[in-house]
């Protein structure tokens, strides 16, 4: 077992007048900065040595109150607490932010091709802001952060404190190609924060936010979540992907992270490949 230091805060305003009693109960091992203690799952380890690539795998399992890791080094030693260009998974932000601004006004937002033919064809025409996010249409998300503004954007990333608030490289590509650094941690800091209403976000935003993320739905789980790619400054690729599982009894939030020394598309699927099985493996998914 091997511990974990949570990013704490001092203090933070109450924006809302009414905070859930399991909101603030679920995100106070993060906000007192209290050491957690993480288990090393073997089988979530056997996965990520077995895939090729430096990585992590965490999980917070709510009911248990529990951490859970499992990780492998391939060259880069990669941890909980390692900051990386969130890539897509910054769409979960993007999109409350926007929300908040009035740039868009729900899921069902119609979000115009510019008419710049991509690479991608699937991103290559109108579609919502739920379509957009699901296929993660990087040229929309673009659109819309700009039609936000470096000032206002500035000031969510501050109110909220993602990562490490650094917008520096572009205000259309910050988040892809520039400064901005996020850990596995801090993933599932704001992911428990959304799900719980504890961010500077309209009610409202959050809400429509969670619905976007939603993924799969059955009789026995539902599925938020988001993946993000990007290249790093030595060539290679940065995966993520993270979210959460809701049963009806628990809660499994989980960041994955996944770093190559060079352009290897096998990275791709073994993101999501890797965090089903880690999932299934502590019973957050069948």
């Amino acid at each position: 077992m091997t511990f974990l230091q949570s990013t704490g805060r001092s203090s933070r305003p109450v924006r809302f007048a009414v905070c859930a009693i399991a909101a603030s109960f679920s995100s106070l091992l993060i906000n007192l900065g209290v050491a957690a203690e993480v288990a090393e799952h073997p089988s979530i380890t056997a996965l990520h040595e077995s895939s090729g690539f430096s990585g992590i795998t965490l999980i917070y399992d709510d009911e248990a109150g529990q951490w859970i890791s499992g990780s492998a080094d391939a060259g880069q030693s990669v941890t909980a607490e390692t900051s990386a260009l969130p890539a897509s998974t910054f769409k979960i932000f993007s999109t409350m932010t926007a929300l908040q601004a009035g740039v868009a006004e729900g899921p069902d937002t119609l979000l115009r091709w510019d008419g710049t033919v991509r690479s991608r064809p699937e991103t290559n025409r109108d579609m919502t802001l739920r379509e957009a996010f699901a296929i993660s249409a990087v040229p929309h998300y673009q659109q819309m952060v700009q039609s936000v503004g470096g000032t206002r954007m500035q000031a969510m990333l501050d109110a909220a404190e993602y990562g490490n608030q650094n917008m520096s490289g572009g205000l259309t590509t910050f988040w892809l190609s520039g400064e901005l650094r996020i850990s596995p941690l801090q993933q599932i800091e704001l992911l428990q924060r959304l799900r719980h209403n504890d961010l500077p976000f309209q009610s409202e935003v959050m809400a429509a936010t969670r619905d976007i993320m939603r993924m799969e739905q059955t009789a026995d789980y539902a599925l938020y979540a988001k993946t993000g790619l990007t290249t790093a400054d030595d060539g290679g690729y940065v995966g993520w992907y993270v979210g959460w599982v809701e049963q009806e009894n628990d809660t499994w939030y989980f960041a994955t992270l996944l770093r190559s020394t060079g352009e290897d598309d096998t990275l791709i699927p073994a993101r999501i490949d890797i965090t089903r099985r880690a999932l299934q493996s502590v019973g957050a998914l069948p």
